[in-house]
């Protein structure tokens, strides 16, 4: 059962991982799913380790502070009922602000979530971005792309980031200040 466990663990790690690009490609590329999924898996090819550290290193900072913010609503609303109705008969003061303390804990717990939520989406879409620029040459791309809408001569609708299927050209000569 134990080997079982681990397998599964680690199979799941694994997974998730090689999948964890799918939400940007699927909005960055506007690809189908099945494209996504396989994009995803060829983009994390060669840089697992790496995206599976920056995933983690999140998740733990996150999940401390998380532990931080809501640690103090976890003590504070036992200790206030039993300093406001220390023999626990059920006093409608005491009552009151343990449900007070306890929705004021939960507003707080849940907005942080969404907060923390965000920021594990910002970290996708970073890592997506990195991945694109070391293994395609984005970063060239987007530059050239620049270049030419400085110098009138790209189209409006050619959106560097749809295109998957990269073939580079030369860089376009700099723009000259004389004209």
């Amino acid at each position: 059962g134990i080997f079982g466990v681990l397998t599964f663990v680690a199979a799941a790690i694994w997974l998730g991982t090689k999948f964890s690009l799918v939400p940007s490609v699927l909005m960055g590329e506007r690809a189908t799913l099945r494209g996504a999924i396989a994009r995803s898996w060829a983009l994390t090819g060669g840089h697992f380790w790496r995206t599976f550290g920056i995933l983690l290193l999140v998740a733990v900072i996150l999940g401390v502070v998380s532990q931080i913010v809501s640690a103090p609503f976890s003590l504070l609303a036992p200790m206030l009922s039993f300093v406001l109705d220390p023999n626990g008969s059920g006093a409608p003061v005491a009552v009151v602000t343990l449900i007070a303390v306890n929705l004021l804990g939960l507003i707080i717990i849940v907005v942080f979530s969404a907060i923390s939520m965000v920021i594990q989406s910002a970290v996708g879409a970073l890592i997506y971005i990195d991945l694109r620029m070391r293994k395609e040459g984005l970063d060239l791309e987007l530059a050239r792309y620049v270049e030419r809408a400085q110098m009138g001569t790209t189209d409006a609708a050619a959106d560097p980031y749809l295109r998957a299927d990269r073939t580079f050209s030369a860089p376009l000569p700099p723009a000259s200040d004389s004209a």
